[in-house]
This record gives structure tokens, sequence and C-alpha cells, in this order.
């Protein structure tokens, strides 16, 4: 075992208190914009961070978002006085519309550096567990949610043996506590309830849509 080593800056990962500082270090970043600007908005937990920009266009929503990323006191500026350099090779740009758009790349500029980084537009993109697409019909996310409700049912199938597995007891809390969370992960986002097509409820949907 090494001796105790100091830590003079910030705070160490493991610490309880993390998740609370985070709030306070990322709160910035979260408030780019001012509260009268409902084009604009920004998303986040610890350090998965989203921007959302609404416009008529393509064009619109990506000028507002590069604006955010380099306006005086916006991402960037974030990141300077953060200490916190973003690796911009992980950004991603989703274009949420219903028109059969090429994709349309996003151009951001540092204005300190004025290094340019060109992000390509993605099919696919997970954040916070769920995997978004751009029409907002959740395939991916049903088919990645398919495969661990199968990994999962196999994993219950080999605890819950006659001879060698747990109590049906045991069995029944851990597959209310832990399988079906993992399963139903933000199910109401996404899952779209079976229904019958000429029935009353023919668009019950999940609750992030196209309206």
């Amino acid at each position: 075992m090494s001796e105790f080593i100091l830590i003079n800056n910030g705070n160490n990962q493991g610490c309880p208190l993390s998740m609370i500082f985070y709030a306070f270090y990322n709160a910035g970043l979260l408030e780019i914009s001012p509260p009268n600007c409902p084009d604009e908005q920004q998303f986040g937990y610890v350090d998965d961070i989203a921007l959302l920009a609404t416009g008529v266009d393509l064009s619109t929503t990506h000028s507002k978002l590069a604006d955010m990323m380099s306006r005086p006191g916006g991402a960037f500026d974030w990141s300077d006085s953060h200490y916190s350099q973003f690796e911009l090779t992980k950004l991603a740009v989703m274009d949420f519309t219903t028109r059969s758009n090429l994709p349309l790349p996003l151009t951001l500029t540092h204005p300190h550096t004025h290094r340019t980084t060109v992000v390509n537009a993605t099919s696919a993109y997970k954040f916070l567990g769920v995997i978004f697409d751009p029409k907002l019909k959740w395939t991916p996310q049903g088919e990645r949610a398919g495969r661990s409700a199968n990994a999962w049912i196999n994993l219950v199938r080999q605890l819950a043996r006659t001879s060698t597995g747990i109590s049906a007891k045991g069995m029944r809390q851990l597959y209310i506590s832990i399988a079906m969370p993992k399963m139903s992960y933000a199910a109401d986002v996404w899952y779209t309830i079976p229904h019958h097509p000429n029935g009353p409820d023919r668009r019950r949907t999940g609750a992030v849509q196209f309206t």
C-alpha cells in the first residue's frame, strides 16, 4: 500500500460529495442562454451535456448552436475558465426534422484559439442512457433494450435453477429491484404501448416524439 497522496486541486472522484459539487461546477454550462430565450436550451447530468436549438431550418439551428458554443460566456468560455477542455472529437450533432434533408455538418470556431472543428451529423447517439435518432422513431433504442432484456432473462434463468438457484423470494426481489429497472430504463420516453391500429388509443406513444 502506497503513502497517502494529498489532493491540492479539485476533489477525488470517489468522494460522496462529488455529485453535489458537479451541480455547482456545471451550473454555468447549463445557463448559457438567458431565461427568456425559448429557442435555446441546455440539458445535462454530471459530464453529459446537450445544447438544443430550434428554428425554421437546419442552417438557423446550426448558427444558434455555434453561437452558444462561441459567444462570450458560452460553452468555450466555460471550458477555459473551468480548466475542463472539451474533447472535440467526441462532439456530435443531431438534426431533428420531419423533412428529408441531407445531413448538414456543424462548424465550430473557438473564440480564443480560432481553431475550427467540423462536427458531422449522426444518425444515432446515446445521451443519458437513451439512444436518440433524428426521426424519434426509437428503433436503435428499442433494439438495444431488446438485447438487454434477453441478457437479463438469461441471467435470471440461471439464478432461478431449482437445485442450485436462489429462493423464489430472493429471485422476486432481485427481479423487481434490479432486472426490471434495467430493462425498462426511460421506457416512458421511447416505448410505444401495443395498441390496435383502428382503436381509440392508436396514438399512444412514448413521451418524446414529433407533434
